[in-house]
């Protein structure tokens, strides 16, 4: 309904902003998680192979669910 009123809601930039955020951290985790999917098919499974990855895809997540939190407050 905003759309042909002259004036969007006042909080429209600021939830334009969270939705960028959110996409920005969707888009890191989905990065993060193909390099872990590349590196252990890569390895047959192997462990002790992409161990580099599976560290950087859970600290990815854990930042991931702290910005999200963030976001909300």
């Amino acid at each position: 309904m905003w759309a042909t009123q002259s004036n969007p809601p006042k909080d429209f930039k600021e939830k334009t902003l969270l939705a960028h955020s959110a996409s920005e951290t969707v888009e890191k985790i989905y990065k993060s998680w193909l390099e872990y999917a590349t590196a252990f098919r890569a390895s047959g499974g192997k462990v002790g192979t992409y161990e580099n990855q599976d560290m950087a895809l859970k600290i990815t997540m854990r930042e991931a669910i702290e910005s999200l939190t963030n976001m909300q407050h």
